[in-house]
């Protein structure tokens, strides 16, 4: 599932679980309206019932407000009869939908991120208004959603470095020249020293290694340190974790294509490579500052669209 999907499904969990007692809602401001009454007290009892309800309002189906403005703490009468018809959330009223969710918008009165829900007020099948309900995004019901399919991502960098490409080559590094060591000890400290996450600067000689015990820490070695034996000293003892979507015979794999990538060519050659064995991902970064992101198993299946 991609970004605009993950958010789509967010949406309407919460459509969901706000959708009816908005729709009860509406019908009672209905029958306010057309009496011409007020509907403050109907307004009070939304945002009484939801955590994360900041400000209720109605607006007539122009988009003129013809309520006060009810919060947890006050009512605000002066702002009746403004035109909020402008305003990034009243599309509303083109959607074919009863009850909508806004966009995410930045809050006029607050400068912050803020949702609004929005549903429509009928009266004998005419559109007389809209009920609106201003939803705080820091507290909002969010759904616990399934782990996401990873896709392969291609991006393209900098176009000036790729304009530039053919006028510089690469030059070896102290890594490159003890690739092959480097390769077979990063695969010990996946094997037995509680490393999930592990990415290589071929250019710059560097490491930078994430640990079952450390999540949330780069360590950064050179590859002096990565070569020296008491690099093992620092790293305890762990088993390969059974959570792996990357098996050991994969990752010997991998490195040996990350070899080939880095010297396949003078000017189009890998800059930058990573193994995360518990998502499955790898990541490309390459001389002319494009990238592709995708999971272990396809990387190995393509080897060929990468030579």
């Amino acid at each position: 599932m991609d970004f605009l999907n993950l958010i789509e499904s967010q949406r309407g969990n919460l459509s969901n679980i706000i959708g009816e007692n908005l729709r009860i809602s509406s019908e009672q401001c209905a029958k306010k309206i057309i009496k011409s009454e007020k509907t403050e007290e109907i307004l009070k009892q939304i945002i009484d019932k939801y955590d994360y309800a900041k400000l209720a309002y109605i607006t007539d189906h122009l988009g003129v407000q013809i309520s006060a403005n009810v919060s947890k703490d006050e009512f605000r009468e002066d702002v009746t009869g403004q035109d909020l018809s402008n305003r990034p959330y009243f599309d509303a009223v083109d959607s074919t939908k009863l009850c909508y969710l806004s966009k995410t918008y930045i809050s006029r009165a607050t400068l912050e991120p803020c949702i609004s829900a929005a549903h429509k007020i009928f009266h004998e099948n005419k559109l007389i208004g809209l009920l609106f309900v201003d939803l705080n995004i820091d507290n909002l019901p969010i759904v616990r959603l399934q782990k996401p399919e990873k896709t392969w991502q291609q991006i393209k960098g900098d176009p000036s470095i790729r304009s530039n490409l053919f006028n510089q080559n690469r030059h070896p590094s102290l890594l490159d020249r003890s690739i092959d060591d480097v390769h077979k000890i990063a695969t010990k400290l996946f094997e037995k020293y509680g490393v999930f996450h592990l990415q290589i600067h071929y250019a710059s000689s560097r490491l930078f290694i994430r640990t079952y015990n450390n999540p949330h820490y780069d360590n950064i070695h050179t590859v002096d340190e990565v070569l020296n034996p008491e690099l093992f000293l620092i790293y305890s003892r762990e088993p390969y974790p059974i959570d792996a979507v990357v098996t050991l015979e994969q990752i010997g794999l991998i490195f040996d294509q990350f070899k080939y990538l880095r010297f396949i060519d003078d000017n189009l050659y890998l800059r930058t490579a990573s193994i995360n064995i518990i998502d499955g991902t790898v990541s490309l970064n390459f001389s002319c500052d494009g990238s592709h992101f995708l999971t272990a198993e396809e990387f190995l299946l393509n080897l060929d669209k990468f030579s």
